[in-house]
């Protein structure tokens, strides 16, 4: 089973922080690592991010040395991935709980060294869960 190296930049998330990671570590295919690289949040995001890191290994938070933008952070997250394959998710974005099983799918099927997926968009006072929504609208 490949191993996906989920890239996720931090800054002041911790009102969606929670949501995000869950999505990463509820996925069908369970082999990832989450990179998560906190850009000097001054909110309780690297708290939060700790406690996930304490209760699966999989999460590997970090802080940037200093402000440099979620380029920076993201780029600072790929440089400590082993996968065979890099994801990208922003800390205030969900994945539906398939994500990566579909995707790593249709990425052999195709041969595919590059994919990309569309997205549902969620206003900003959404409180749920990935399992929550599906492509349908439930």
């Amino acid at each position: 089973m490949p191993l996906v190296s989920v890239v996720m930049p931090v800054y002041n998330s911790a009102a969606t922080l929670g949501a995000a990671v869950r999505s990463v570590l509820t996925q069908t295919h369970a082999d990832v690592e989450l990179l998560v690289t906190d850009d000097q949040s001054s909110d309780s995001s690297m708290d939060l991010l700790m406690e996930f890191a304490a209760q699966d290994e999989r999460v590997l938070p970090k802080t940037a040395p200093e402000r440099g933008g979620a380029g920076r952070a993201r780029n600072l997250a790929i440089e400590r991935a082993r996968g065979d394959y890099v994801a990208f998710l922003d800390s205030d974005d969900l994945w539906l709980p398939e994500k990566t099983e579909k995707q790593l799918a249709f990425a052999a099927e195709g041969d595919a060294p590059l994919t990309f997926t569309s997205y549902y968009k969620m206003d900003a006072d959404y409180d749920g869960e990935s399992t929550d929504g599906s492509p349908t609208g439930g």
